[in-house]
């Protein structure tokens, strides 16, 4: 069978779909009519997908019963179902279409009584207003002093508030020390408590020592790497492994068919490969640039 390969978004007007329904049922339903970034419109699964994606868009005739009305009719009394959406789900068309199909069996009298879904719908009630609530007036603005104050009384305790404290690895060595013994080692508990807070001070430092080096280029986060060079570095592989392959093999064939020299063969097999390492490069130069 010959292929017939075209564009995604040309396979999409085709069907009459979106872009991403078609891109959703590549890695689906027209995963096997795949063929690099192309749809092979000649394929089995996609000939299925345009003729599915054709009847459930066919209009009903002009004049006269909708075409699908008798299948419609039958489908319901085997099933004992009658509604739009079981209709629409069954035959796969429009909700515009099903409904009409089901007002029309309505209208003929067709759905026995209690299975019309409009029979059951019935008026909500009426909303009760809502009793009045007393409010309590207003407290004034607070500012300044006073609202840091008043924020500080809300805050929970220390033992209540999310999130985790980072203990220096010098200091949980004397997590397990009574009082006595931490007074005993640093002899005052205000010698322990400076000792504490230098630490605090320390571990801050080397903090903002890390920030600064960031800053000025010095370090560069993983994400970085990962995103703007490693995938970027894998996505040209396969691309390369897949689609080049197959250029290089097809264009080599070609021009050894013609007659051509090892030089122009070669030449032409770096060309190829510039083409997909070149724009990586541009890319990873720019992503670090704006890094």
């Amino acid at each position: 069978m010959v292929k017939k390969l075209v564009s995604r978004a040309e396979f999409a007007r085709q069907a009459g779909v979106s872009g991403a329904a078609v891109t959703k049922a590549c890695s689906s339903i027209l995963k096997d009519a795949v063929d690099g970034k192309r749809i092979d419109a000649n394929h089995p699964s996609a000939v299925a997908y345009l003729e599915e994606k054709a009847k459930a868009q066919t209009p009903p005739a002009a004049a006269g019963l909708d075409n699908l009305y008798e299948d419609a009719v039958v489908w319901c009394n085997e099933q004992g179902r009658y509604s739009t959406s079981s209709i629409q789900r069954q035959f796969r068309i429009g909700y515009n279409r099903a409904a009409a199909i089901m007002a029309t069996m309505r209208a003929n009298g067709l759905i026995p009584a209690g299975m019309d879904p409009l029979d059951k719908q019935t008026p909500p009630a009426p909303a009760k207003k809502a009793d009045p609530v007393a409010t309590k007036p207003a407290k004034p603005h607070v500012r300044g002093t006073a609202a840091a104050k008043e924020a500080k009384k809300r805050q929970p305790p220390p033992e209540e508030r999310e999130g985790t404290i980072d203990i220096p690895e010098d200091i949980q060595a004397f997590a397990d020390f009574t009082l006595r013994e931490l007074i005993e080692k640093f002899g005052t508990d205000t010698r322990f408590v400076d000792w504490l807070s230098a630490t605090q001070k320390i571990e801050a430092i080397n903090e903002k020592r890390l920030k600064n080096a960031q800053t000025k280029g010095e370090l560069i986060s993983r994400d970085l790497v990962k995103n703007g060079v490693i995938d970027t570095f894998n996505a040209a592989h396969l691309r390369l492994l897949k689609d080049g392959a197959k250029s290089i093999a097809a264009g080599v064939i070609s021009k050894h068919a013609g007659g051509a020299e090892l030089s122009e063969v070669e030449a032409y097999v770096s060309d190829i490969l510039g083409s997909f390492i070149k724009p990586v490069k541009g890319k990873i130069t720019r992503v670090l640039k704006n890094a």
